[in-house]
C-alpha cells in the first residue's frame, strides 16, 4: 500500500472540532447541508445530536465566508460558567416559561448587535459610518463589560435588572434600558455605510445547559431571538448550531414554535455515502494517498474481510451514522494495526475497539435522555446478557418486573407509573433509537434516532432488535454483524419532531385527569369514583407509596378506601409516620361536594396500630380549604378527643398534582414538603 505509513493516536483527526482544524482544512467533506447552508439563507438553525458535525461545519463555514469580499464573520459561543452565572438573572424575568422567553429574546437580541457592532468597531471607516457615534457609546460599555458574550450580557443584566421590581416590569423596561431600537437602527445605517454583510455564527449553547423551565426558555429566548436579528437586519446572516435534545424541549413548550421557528430549521443527516466519502478524505489526507475512487482509498487501507462497501457497513453499524462515532471506531481500529506493524486494519481491528465504543454510545444515551426519560438505565440495562433479536412478547417480558420494581428513585418510579405497560417502555425506547423494529415488507429492521413515533402500532409478531452499537456495552450474546445481517439494518432520518416519551406521558396523564371530569356526583358512581382515586394516587405518590390498593371499608362491605404503605422516603410522608405513625395511609373516598361530620368521624375510626393517627378523606369539593364552622371544627374536635388528624383533600386537587406532572422538570413536585404542611396546618 504505496504511501500509507503507520500512525499511532487519531490518525483520520480529532474528534473535538475546535482541535481538527488541520484535518478540516485539508479533507472537509461538503455535504449537501453545507453547500444548502452557502447557497441559501433560508434556514437559520441547524439541528443535530452529539458528534453530527455541528462545530465542525460551523468552523468550515466561516472559513469560506471570510473569503467571501465585503463580509464580515462573527463566531458568538457561550462559556459554561457565564451562563450558569445567568441563571440567578433570568430568574429575575419571573419563573414562567413565557415570561423567561421573553425577557431572554430582548437580552439576546442586544447581544447580537452588539458583538456585531464590536467586530466592525475595529474596522478603520467604522467612526465615519457610525453616524452620531451612537454605536460606538453602546460598543464601549459593552467592551467595558467583560470578555465573551455572555459575560457581558451578565454584566448588562446586573446593571438593569433590580430584584425588588416586578418580573413583568423587568420585561417591559428591558427595551428601554439598553436603548435596543436605537441600537438597532445605528447599526443598520453604519453596515450601509460600510458596504458589509454580516455573517453571526452561533455555537456551543450546550455549555452551561439544563433541562429546565429557565433552562428552556433561555434557549428558546436565544433561538427566537437570533431569527428576529435576521428579519430586522438585511445585511446580516445567522446561523445557530443547537444540540437535538435542546431543540426538541424548546420545540414542545414554544408557543410560536410552528409560526417562527419550525420553516428556518435544518437538521444534519448523514447517510452511508456521505460517511464513505467523508472518511475516505481524510484517508486519503492521513496516508497520503494520491487521488482514486473512494472505495478505492477504502480498499487500500482495510484487509480481506473489510473491504468494498459491505465492509464498510460491518463498521458503520457499530455506530449511529454519525462522524464521531466512526471516526473513534477507526481511528482506534488503525491504532491497533499500527501496534502489529500492520497498514491495513481488519474485523478484529475494528472489533477491539467497538467494546469502549459501545460502552461511550450507551452512556451518550442515558446523558442525553436522561432529564427526560427518568429510568432510561434501568430500562436498558434489563437486555443485558441476552440476545438482540427478540419479539415484542419477549421485550415485554424482560421489561415487566423493571416497572414493578418498588427501588427505584422517585421520579424513575412516577416514570413507571406513567408508562403503565410494558408496550409503553417498548414503543418509548423505539424512540430514541435503543430498539427497531422490523419491517416485513422490506425484510429490514427500522431505527429512529430522533424521538420519532412508531408509524404503525407495534403488534405481537413484531421482530425487534437492539441497535447495534450497544451490544457489546451489554454484553450480548451477539457482539459483530455479518454481511446479511447489516442489511437489514434502516436508520430512519426522516425525522418529525416529536418526543416518544414525553407524548406518552402527557397522554395517559391527561386520561387520567380528563376521565374524573365523566365520574357524576353521588352514590351510583361511587365505586368509580374510588378508582380513580386509586389510580390517581398511585401515579401521584409513585415512589413515595408502594402497594397503592383498594379495601373493602370495615363494616361498610358496599364501600371501598385506598390504602397504601407509606415508604417514609421524603419530607411530607416521613412526617405523617414520624409525627403520626402512620406506616399505612389509608384514604376515605366520598363522591360528594358536601360531606357531613358522620364521615369526618367514620375517617378517624378507619386508623389502628399500623395506619397511625392520620387518616386522609378525598371529597368532590371544589377546595381543600376548611371552613371554620363546618369541617375545620368537626376536625379540630376530633383531634382534640382522639389525637387524630383527619386531612381534607379533593379529587380535583389530585387532579392538579397529575397536571404538574406532565412537565419533567416538576416530576416531584407532588412531594414538596411544604404542600404537606399545608395540609396537616
Amino acid at each position: 500500500m504505496s504511501g500509507v505509513t503507520k500512525h499511532g493516536g487519531n490518525p483520520l483527526g480529532d474528534l473535538r472540532a475546535e482541535l481538527d482544524h488541520a484535518m478540516l482544512d485539508v479533507a472537509f467533506f461538503p455535504t449537501p447541508d453545507y453547500l444548502g447552508l452557502i447557497e441559501s439563507s433560508d434556514k437559520t438553525v441547524v439541528v443535530g445530536r452529539r458528534g453530527t458535525g455541528k462545530s465542525a461545519l460551523a468552523y468550515q463555514l466561516s472559513k469560506y465566508w471570510q473569503g467571501v469580499e465585503n463580509t464580515r464573520v462573527v463566531r458568538v459561543t457561550l462559556e459554561e460558567d457565564q451562563v450558569i452565572g445567568l441563571k440567578p438573572l433570568i430568574e429575575h424575568f419571573g419563573r414562567t416559561y413565557r415570561l423567561i422567553r421573553a425577557g431572554c429574546k430582548l437580552a439576546w437580541r442586544y447581544c447580537l448587535f452588539m458583538e456585531i457592532a464590536l467586530d466592525l468597531s475595529t474596522y478603520f471607516k467604522f467612526a465615519k459610518a457610525d453616524e452620531g457615534g451612537v454605536l460606538a457609546q453602546h460598543v464601549k460599555r459593552w467592551r467595558e463589560c467583560g470578555n465573551g458574550p455572555s459575560a457581558r450580557m451578565r454584566k448588562i443584566l446586573q446593571m438593569l435588572l433590580d430584584k425588588e421590581e416586578r418580573p413583568e416590569n423587568h420585561i417591559a423596561n428591558l427595551s428601554d434600558g439598553l436603548d435596543l431600537h436605537k441600537a438597532e437602527s445605528s447599526l443598520k445605517k453604519t453596515l450601509e455605510n460600510l458596504g458589509f454583510n454580516c455573517v453571526v455564527l452561533i455555537d456551543r449553547l450546550d455549555d452551561g445547559y439544563e433541562p429546565d423551565e429557565a433552562g428552556v426558555g433561555l434557549v428558546d429566548g436565544i433561538v427566537t431571538g437570533t431569527i428576529d436579528v435576521k428579519a430586522a437586519l438585511p445585511r446580516v446572516r445567522t446561523v445557530l448550531f443547537l444540540r437535538d435534545n435542546m431543540f426538541r424541549a424548546m420545540a414542545r413548550l414554544s408557543p410560536d414554535y410552528s409560526r417562527n421557528i419550525e420553516g428556518q430549521v435544518l437538521r444534519l443527516h448523514w447517510n452511508e455515502y456521505q460517511l464513505l466519502n467523508m472518511v475516505c478524505n481524510r484517508l486519503r489526507a492521513a496516508f497520503n494517498i494520491s487521488s482514486e475512487k473512494t472505495l478505492g482509498v477504502w480498499n487500500r487501507c482495510t484487509g480481506h474481510d473489510l473491504q468494498g462497501q459491505d465492509g464498510f457497513k460491518r463498521c458503520l453499524q457499530l455506530t449511529l451514522f454519525r462522524p464521531r462515532d466512526i471516526l473513534v471506531l477507526l481511528n482506534q481500529a488503525f491504532y491497533a494495526a499500527s501496534m502489529e506493524d500492520r497498514q491495513q486494519i481488519l474485523l478484529k481491528d475494528v472489533e477491539a475497539g467497538a467494546r469502549a465504543i459501545s460502552t461511550d454510545r450507551l452512556s451518550d444515551l442515558h446523558k442525553e435522555y436522561s432529564a427526560i426519560f427518568p429510568g432510561l438505565e434501568h430500562l436498558v440495562a434489563a437486555f443485558a446478557n441476552r440476545s438482540p433479536q427478540l419479539t415484542l412478547p419477549e421485550a415485554e417480558h424482560i421489561l415487566a418486573p423493571v416497572l414493578a420494581s418498588p427501588g427505584y428513585p422517585l421520579r424513575t418510579q412516577q416514570e413507571f407509573a406513567v408508562l403503565e405497560k410494558p408496550r409503553d417502555a417498548v414503543r418509548a425506547l423505539y424512540g430514541i433509537g435503543f430498539v427497531g423494529i422490523k419491517n416485513p415488507t422490506a425484510n429490514t429492521y427500522v431505527f429512529c434516532h430522533d424521538g420519532r413515533s412508531p408509524d404503525r402500532e407495534f403488534a405481537i409478531a413484531d421482530a425487534l432488535l437492539i441497535h447495534p452499537c450497544y451490544w457489546m456495552s451489554l454484553n450480548m450474546s451477539q457482539s459483530a454483524l455479518d454481511a446479511s445481517q447489516a442489511e437489514e439494518i434502516h436508520d430512519e432520518y426522516d425525522i418529525s419532531v416529536t418526543e416518544t416519551n414525553l407524548e406518552l406521558r402527557q397522554k395517559k396523564l391527561n386520561q387520567v385527569i380528563s376521565a374524573l371530569g365523566q365520574i357524576p356526583l353521588g352514590t351510583a358512581a361511587q365505586a368509580e369514583f374510588e378508582e380513580w382515586c386509586c389510580k390517581a394516587i398511585s401515579t401521584a405518590f409513585a415512589g413515595a407509596l408502594r402497594n397503592v390498593e383498594l379495601r373493602t371499608r370495615r363494616g361498610v362491605p358496599s364501600r371501598r378506601k385506598v390504602q397504601a404503605l407509606n415508604l417514609s422516603k421524603t419530607g411530607q410522608w416521613a412526617r405523617v409516620y414520624e409525627d403520626y405513625g402512620a406506616r399505612q395511609v389509608i384514604f376515605l373516598v366520598e363522591n360528594n361536594r358536601d360531606v357531613g361530620q358522620e364521615r369526618f368521624q367514620e375517617a378517624a375510626s378507619e386508623t389502628s396500630e399500623p395506619n397511625g393517627k392520620a387518616v386522609f378523606l378525598i371529597t368532590r369539593d371544589e377546595s381543600t380549604e376548611m371552613r371554620r364552622d363546618g369541617d375545620l371544627a368537626w376536625v379540630r374536635e376530633i383531634h382534640g378527643t382522639k389525637g387524630i388528624v383527619v386531612v381534607k383533600l379533593t379529587g380535583k386537587f389530585l387532579a392538579g398534582v397529575l397536571g404538574k406532572l406532565r412537565n419533567p422538570p416538576k416530576h416531584d413536585v407532588c412531594n414538596a414538603p411544604q404542600k404537606l404542611d399545608r395540609w396537616l396546618s
